[in-house]
């Protein structure tokens, strides 16, 4: 299985503009990290659109991997160089930043297991939806939006507006005559969408956090109960504002906004998502991520490869004073995430494998 990812990291790839772009967004850091410019700066420039950019590292640590598996990981020599990467950063002498050691240990990585949970499961207009578990708020916060829109009617705006107006309001500014009744339809959909997903997000920073430490009502949020009660603060001829207030879950109130807003804690915005398919059916949408395009900034030297800056990920300080907040740290604590791999099956049978956009937060406009 590893052999064309060996294969490619040993012969390189094609720059394209994208990749010389993100490198540049990160120039400054991998500069700062020897084996990353090393990696990303040849000869300390930006690697040249059209050049061949080869991870002869990699393609070893891949080989390593191939033969030991993942115990090189978290028993073996991969293990240990992740360790001592993390405990004594490798910074260049003229590095402007400081850098802070971290306290992983070989006996965290030892310890370490992948939790297997059941996914969170949705339905939408007779549609199954599989998603992430907490702590991805993926799943809990598609499935509660869809909800929200299970029971919106599509063919009038709210409160007596026009279409052209429920354009306007929501940030259009501009009337959508010419494509008729259809177009407005569409369009007054996405709006509601988007209107829908910024309720969901407040009330996934309320409740959603790691269920190992957390009392997360994944239930509740997924249940039609709430999003009836949270659908009716939508309306056709006036966007909502964030940061809302999030709903109780437990307790469902109609319309309820009487609750604090919460500041939206930020969270980038770069993740990679593979759907792959076979001719037997299968399915898997696979959502990864080392938190931001260049992760840490920092490859672990002879290995090829950065780590990640994932602990961005935790609430670092209550976001709302007085209110428990389910995504601060903590011992063997997992960050909460947004990644929204989404498998919709219907009759049974797995019809459509996508990854739900992931937000930087709720809208503030829109469009």
């Amino acid at each position: 299985m590893l052999r064309p990812a060996q294969r490619l990291a040993r012969d390189g790839f094609t720059v394209d503009e994208t990749f010389r772009s993100q490198i540049a967004d990160n120039q400054e850091r991998f500069a700062d990290f020897p084996a990353s410019a090393k990696l990303f700066l040849p000869g300390g420039k930006l690697p040249e659109v059209g050049s061949t950019l080869t991870n002869p590292d990699l393609a070893n640590t891949y080989d390593v991997l191939a033969r030991q598996g993942v115990d090189a990981i978290y028993r073996g020599a991969i293990g240990r160089d992740i360790v001592r990467t993390v405990r004594t950063p490798p910074v260049a002498k003229d590095a402007d930043r400081t850098v802070r050691p971290g306290d992983l240990t070989r006996a965290d990585l030892r310890a370490y297991a992948p939790r297997s949970q059941a996914p969170s499961r949705s339905h939408y207009k007779g549609l199954d939806l599989y998603g992430m578990a907490p702590s991805s708020s993926g799943g809990t916060t598609v499935g509660e939006a869809l909800n929200i829109l299970e029971s919106a009617e599509l063919g009038r705006a709210g409160k007596g507006a026009s279409a052209d107006q429920a354009a306007a309001a929501h940030g259009d500014g501009k009337t959508a005559r010419s494509g008729g009744d259809a177009r407005l339809s569409e369009k007054r959909f996405l709006q509601r969408y988007i209107e829908a997903s910024r309720v969901a997000f407040a009330d996934r920073g309320r409740w959603v956090g790691d269920p190992a430490f957390e009392d997360v009502p994944t239930r509740q949020l997924l249940g039609q109960r709430f999003a009836d009660a949270r659908a009716c603060l939508i309306s056709d001829d006036k966007a909502l504002t964030s940061p809302l207030p999030a709903g109780d879950p437990r307790h469902p109130k109609r319309c309820d906004a009487s609750g604090t807003a919460s500041p939206t804690p930020y969270e980038g915005r770069d993740t990679t998502h593979l759907t792959v398919a076979d001719k037997w059916g299968n399915v898997v949408a696979y959502t990864l991520t080392i938190e931001q395009t260049g992760g840490s900034g920092i490859t672990v030297p002879g290995r090829g490869f950065l780590l990640n800056n994932e602990l961005t990920d935790f609430s670092f300080a209550l976001i709302t004073p007085g209110v428990h907040d389910p995504n601060l740290p903590g011992p063997g604590k997992r960050p909460r995430s947004s990644m929204s791999p989404t498998i919709v099956f219907e009759d049974g049978r797995p019809v459509v494998a996508l990854r739900s956009a992931r937000p930087a937060g709720p809208p503030s406009s829109p469009r």
